[in-house]
């Protein structure tokens, strides 16, 4: 059986978590090395719609899109990917 590891909690207080965020530049260094994830909802990813976070709409190329709520079980548990 997985192990059961629990998503932190929603009720956060050190928002934005700027550590969690990469550069254009740092993303163009490692396209070739790594498989960058996008885990903004669909829409967001294809370029569709702009996140309220961002700029303007944009797509990353290369990127796998895998949105957040789709690592989540209903149970409020991370899936074993």
């Amino acid at each position: 059986m997985p192990s059961v590891i629990r998503p932190p909690s929603l009720l956060r207080t050190d928002w934005p978590r700027t550590h969690m965020f990469v550069s254009k530049k740092q993303v163009k260094e490692n396209m070739k090395k790594c498989t960058i994830v996008d885990a903004r909802a669909p829409e967001v990813c294809s370029g569709m719609v702009k996140a309220p976070f961002c700029a303007r709409a944009s797509h990353i190329p290369g990127a796998t899109c895998f949105p957040v709520p789709w690592m989540w079980m209903e149970q409020g548990l991370y899936r074993d990917i």
